[in-house]
């Protein structure tokens, strides 16, 4: 029988003395931060000290990276990420980020300059490869969700398997870089939620970025000047690439967690891939 996160979060403040640091009291929970379609989080408060605590949802777990991946990744990336406290089978323990969600297009030029600083990073982890990624998710799919979407489906992967042999340079990136999980306190940005962290093409994290702010031309070209020092048509043309191959990675994931929702998204990702179907042709 499995454990729920109420009971879960309780044996995890039960181990308080084995976190470190110098805590004299047991942590007590403050506020739910989130309990809805993915890990369940609290916040939690030791005297002045504030934690997050998350405790892992199986579910959830199955369509990301492995755990193990993700505890390496909070333990070597400095302030882009929380500051790791401790783990085991069940929870994560983090230290509280203070600030709130970014606002596009506040600090921008900082972020950029954060999300070029993360693509640098070179850590022993997994090969990662997003085609197979997609075709993992999309054997999670019911059968009759496949019979409806089959042919959408390998339309949108031979636009995926077309752009990664275009665009193969891997390096380290978050995938997920959406608003809600882009902590700004000033002018620092801290990123959360790693679960999905892997090599991967930096345009993916960017196109994520222009998809999610939502970036304007003016704001897409402003970007790749910052982070690839020239505003070259190629640029812009690579994200216009991904942010198709976003909106289909959402599809499949929606398509799995919520496919009421994975509706809306698709209808997107068709106006999406005409359109930019009618660009490849006048280009």
């Amino acid at each position: 029988m499995s454990s729920s996160p109420i009971s879960l979060l309780d044996d995890t403040l039960a181990s308080w003395r084995q976190w470190p640091g110098e805590l004299t009291v047991k942590p007590s929970l403050q506020a739910t931060l989130s309990a809805g379609r993915s890990h369940c989080s609290f916040l939690v408060v030791c005297e002045s000290q504030f934690f997050v605590v998350r405790i892992e949802s199986k579910a959830s777990r199955a369509l990301a990276m492995q755990r193990e991946q993700e505890l390496l990744l909070l333990q070597n990336l400095d302030q882009l990420a929380p500051k790791f406290i401790w783990a085991d089978e069940h929870a994560l323990v983090t230290e509280y980020t203070r600030g709130r969600h970014w606002i596009a297009p506040t600090g921008f030029t900082q972020l950029i300059d954060q999300v070029k600083r993360l693509h640098q990073y070179e850590l022993p982890i997994d090969d990662f490869n997003l085609l197979d990624h997609v075709d993992g998710y999309w054997q999670k799919l019911p059968h009759f969700i496949q019979q409806e979407n089959g042919d959408f489906f390998q339309q949108q992967r031979r636009h995926l398997q077309e752009t990664l042999e275009h665009y193969p340079d891997q390096r380290l990136c978050h995938n997920d870089l959406i608003p809600e999980n882009i902590i700004q306190h000033h002018d620092n940005f801290t990123f959360i939620d790693w679960e999905y962290a892997a090599y991967n093409s930096p345009y993916f994290d960017l196109a994520t970025l222009v998809e999610f702010a939502p970036f304007s031309l003016r704001q897409q070209q402003a970007l790749n000047q910052q982070y690839w020092g020239s505003d070259d048509e190629k640029h812009l043309s690579a994200l216009t690439k991904f942010r198709q191959v976003v909106r289909f990675v959402e599809w499949l994931w929606e398509s799995i967690q919520s496919p009421q929702k994975a509706a809306s998204v698709k209808t997107r990702l068709e106006k999406m891939s005409a359109k930019n179907h009618v660009s490849s042709i006048h280009s």
